[in-house]
């Protein structure tokens, strides 16, 4: 009887040598236990919930004033858009008509150049006269008696 009675005593001690680790954590979490079940705790709990609304929502009054703001500044922002849609169109309309004044100069310069190559033609048909000129005239001059008989 003696040996079984040893053997449940070691047994025992062997179950029993977790137990101190066991029993430090729970006296740690006990040590930290908040219950809200004292005298006060239902009234600080309360406080603690009307201070939490409070600072939610004056960070929500915040957060919509600068939604607020960000909301006129879209607004600015699509104006100004707008301001300069219609400032694009005038200018497309005047680049339109710059284009037609171009294709209208250019028309003008191809009419010059081709007065330029009549012109070019007249002057070279001038000057083959021209040639002409002198050789009557020289032909004139040669049959005249010279200047002091």
């Amino acid at each position: 009887m003696e040996l079984t009675l040893r053997k449940r005593v070691r047994g025992l001690e062997q179950l029993m040598k977790p137990l101190p680790s066991r029993i430090g954590a729970l006296e740690d979490k006990v040590h930290h236990l908040d219950t809200w079940a004292g005298p006060g705790q239902n009234e600080a709990l309360s406080d603690n919930i009307i201070a939490f609304r409070a600072e939610t929502n004056r960070k929500l009054d915040g957060l919509s004033k600068g939604l607020t703001e960000v909301g006129n500044d879209v607004s600015q922002l699509t104006t100004q858009f707008g301001g300069f849609r219609n400032e694009m169109s005038r200018l497309s309309g005047e680049v339109a008509g710059l284009q037609a004044d171009m294709t209208e100069v250019k028309g003008d310069v191809a009419g010059l150049k081709s007065d330029m190559t009549e012109v070019k033609g007249d002057v070279a048909e001038l000057k083959s006269d021209m040639v002409e000129v002198k050789g009557a005239l020289a032909e004139i001059l040669d049959r005249l008696p010279p200047k002091g008989e």
